[in-house]
């Protein structure tokens, strides 16, 4: 019973791992968006500047969407730690 419960701790580490990284890479990737002056944009805020912005906070909303996922995951790595500590204590 234990030896499954090492496997999911590692399995979910690693989902948390490379869920960490598409939320470093779509952070890098968000923090390269180059705006260009707000004054290229037309009198009701249309325009390459704010199409930059929107890019830019869609890209940094994917990124906190990807770091939630992956604490969610490594919350139950945690668990299944707790949980495997638990068990060989009581001699499972």
């Amino acid at each position: 019973m234990v030896e499954w419960l090492e496997i999911l701790q590692i399995a979910l580490s690693i989902v948390s791992a490379i869920s960490a990284g598409k939320a470093a890479q779509k952070w890098y990737e968000a923090s390269n968006i180059k705006l260009p002056p707000h004054t290229g944009d037309s009198w009701n805020g249309q325009g390459p500047f704010t199409d930059a912005l929107a890019k830019q906070s869609k890209m940094y909303a994917t990124a906190a969407i990807w770091a939630t996922v992956s604490a969610g995951f490594q919350t139950l790595a945690i668990s299944a730690w707790i949980v495997y500590a638990l068990l060989v204590r009581h001699g499972y």
